[in-house]
């Protein structure tokens, strides 16, 4: 668990917009455009003489003297060196705090590639030296804002209007949909429209298209509507007032008829047919409660839409829909964010500076240099590299269940489903045998024994007598508890009964061992428990029907006793089947997968990683 000094950074990574502001606050603290401009004399290139560099509002009001870039595109960020002279503005020009001092939530959009969070990871660690990172999608964040964790995020943004299912706080990714018209859509059409009339615009017609676009544009409930009705008026800038009626209203319209309004056949959907083809992706169980919360955000929300909206969709659906709307459309992902921050689940799914700077992409480079020493160095005709989580459950008969791997410096729970690891519910305890050893080296050393004397074997021979018991209320005056060990150099026996015992108990009672020391630790069955809550709910019988326990660091009573600690809190019965070779259930699971029919399609042939490499590597192991 992570806790941080400081309230938490939120900043919601908008294409036109970027929010910013702390996670105690119910409002971002600065709002501005998310670009960066520079000289035009330099002609799209960094210069080799100092200039100054503006950002946001100060470049857009700098237009004609500079090169405005916008360093997100459709949700995707596609200049990087941009994107953090950004985020450094906010840090030290908006927000004025110390990103070191700060951990920081960001949004990101639902299609965000791994690749692509790694990249902030490293700018937001390295470069701004920020203690924490979360990235969450703002269709998830959206739906957080509004108090709900299921439902589907209808997101109308500058440049792209996205619909994205959310189930229990996890993006259903495969049904996400795209309706290709947005609010750029929206002002192309009010410009060409006027520039069709031959108005007195002059340089001004994108001031004057904006704010047609924010302030007027609106959606009937009823699109037949009289004249009278819908007649409105806009003054120009030259003083001249003119009838934008048909402009106003047919820019809303083209979010519900496009081909209609734009008099042509056209690669878009209306706002409904997406919302309908998106939840029909989506099992047919989950699906009345994601008609129940349809959040709809974003900047380009506008007067009547979720009215209009909420009709539409009953007309097609036949039953009633929930849509929820905010008088401040445009902030409902950064409230989310505020609100996720906030929230003990959040403190699991932080990623520390430590950690990155220990883990970071290592586990994609790894493979990549296994496939170098076996195709390179040992000249093997093809490979294929498995999880050791999913390779327990097949050694143990399942495809379906839950790892529990007990090893010598991690203890990691892994859900897997139909020979799927579900990472994103993966967790650790930061309790394994590297941490047992050295509590028993330090009960040893207080005892008044030198660490000289205290050898690798001698710990080895005190685990070997380690234990775990049924009822921890074991008096110590019990023969049983009692454990005699020699000790090298002091020609005596001693009595190691309080080590063995608590040993055991460090994975079940690591708060009550190590006290203060355990803040971040977990028992192995909260963790188990956590790991699979994280899963969807219809999965989780499953799950706890299919826990296997490996590694080369399970002690007698491991699995009794962790039988007993989940039944207490999931109050089901558990059955877990002891391996007599649990040290060895990854290779035996090796052995049957590596034999079954479908084995050879994830195998890398020699001559498809020298024609493809990393490529590949990615494609069979990593994706």
């Amino acid at each position: 668990m992570t806790n941080f000094s400081k309230p938490v950074v939120v900043i919601d990574n908008g294409s036109f917009n970027l929010k910013a502001g702390f996670a105690c606050d119910n409002h971002p603290v600065c709002i501005f455009r998310n670009t960066v401009g520079r000289p035009k004399y330099l002609k799209g290139t960094y210069g080799k003489t100092p200039y100054e560099v503006y950002v946001g509002d100060e470049a857009v009001q700098r237009v004609d003297e500079l090169d405005l870039n916008y360093p997100v595109y459709r949700g995707k960020i596609i200049h990087w060196d941009n994107m953090e002279r950004v985020w450094h503005h906010v840090f030290y020009r908006e927000l004025k705090a110390a990103p070191e001092d700060r951990a920081v939530l960001l949004s990101c959009a639902p299609t965000t590639t791994m690749k692509d969070k790694v990249k902030c990871c490293e700018i937001f660690f390295e470069s701004l030296n920020s203690p924490g990172l979360c990235v969450k999608p703002q269709s998830v964040l959206s739906l957080f804002g509004s108090g709900c964790a299921t439902g589907m995020s209808v997101d109308l943004g500058h440049d792209i209007t996205g619909i994205n299912p959310v189930y229990e706080g996890g993006s259903i990714e495969y049904a996400n949909m795209e309706t290709n018209m947005s609010a750029y859509h929206v002002s192309e059409y009010i410009k060409e429209s006027l520039l069709q009339r031959d108005l007195n615009l002059g340089p001004d017609i994108d001031k004057v298209v904006e704010e047609l676009r924010t302030k007027y544009v609106y959606v009937t409930k009823n699109c037949a509507v009289t004249r009278q009705q819908y007649m409105k008026t806009y003054k120009l800038p030259s003083g001249e007032e003119v009838d934008v009626s048909e402009e106003v209203f047919m820019a809303g319209e083209l979010y519900f008829q496009p081909e209609l309004v734009l008099n042509k056949k056209v690669n878009c959907l209306s706002l409904p047919d997406a919302i309908l083809t998106s939840s029909l992706k989506c099992d047919s169980d989950l699906q009345p409660e994601l008609f129940d919360a349809i959040v709809v955000h974003g900047g380009m929300t506008v007067p009547g839409l979720c009215k209009r909206l909420s009709l539409e969709l009953k007309s097609l659906l036949n039953r009633p829909v929930n849509i929820i709307e905010s008088s401040e459309a445009y902030g409902v992902a950064w409230m989310g964010g505020a609100v996720f921050a906030g929230s003990r689940e959040s403190q699991r799914v932080w990623v520390t500076q430590k950690q990155f700077e220990e883990h970071g992409e290592r586990i994609v480079r790894n493979r990549v240099k296994c496939c170098e020493i076996f195709f390179e160095s040992l000249n093997t005709m093809s490979l294929c590299i498995r999880p050791q989580s999913l390779l327990a459950l097949f050694g143990s008969g399942f495809t379906t269940g839950v790892s529990v791997d007990l090893g010598e410096d991690c203890t990691e729970i892994h859900p897997i489903y139909e020979g799927g690891s579900l990472t994103y519910a993966n967790m650790v305890t930061n309790i394994a045998g590297t941490e047992i050893k050295n509590m028993m080296l330090e009960n040893i050393h207080k005892r008044g024994f030198r660490r000289a004397n205290i050898t690798e074997q001698l710990l080895d021979n005190v685990w070997r007598e380690a234990y775990i018991t049924m009822d921890t209320a074991v008096p110590n005056c019990k023969k049983s508890y009692r454990r005699k060990l020699y000790i090298p150099g002091y020609e005596t026996h001693i009595n190691v009964g309080d080590e063995a015992f608590w040993a055991g108990e460090m994975y079940f009672q690591p708060e009550l061992v190590l006290g203060q020391k355990a803040a971040d630790c977990l028992s192995v069955q909260q963790a188990i428990v956590t790991a699979i809550a994280k899963c969807d709910k219809e999965l989780q019988p499953e799950l706890y029907e299919g826990i296997v326990v490996h590694g080369g660091m399970i002690l007698p009573g491991f699995i009794k006793r962790l039988c007993q600690e989940l039944e207490l809190l999931t109050e089901r019965q558990i059955i877990i089947q002891e391996p007599t070779e649990a040290y060895a259930l990854g290779w035996l699971g090796g052995a049957v997968f590596a034999g079954i029919i479908d084995a050879p399609k994830l195998f890398i042939a020699k001559e498809k990683f020298e024609e493809q490499g990393e490529r590949i590597v990615r494609t069979k192991f990593i994706s």
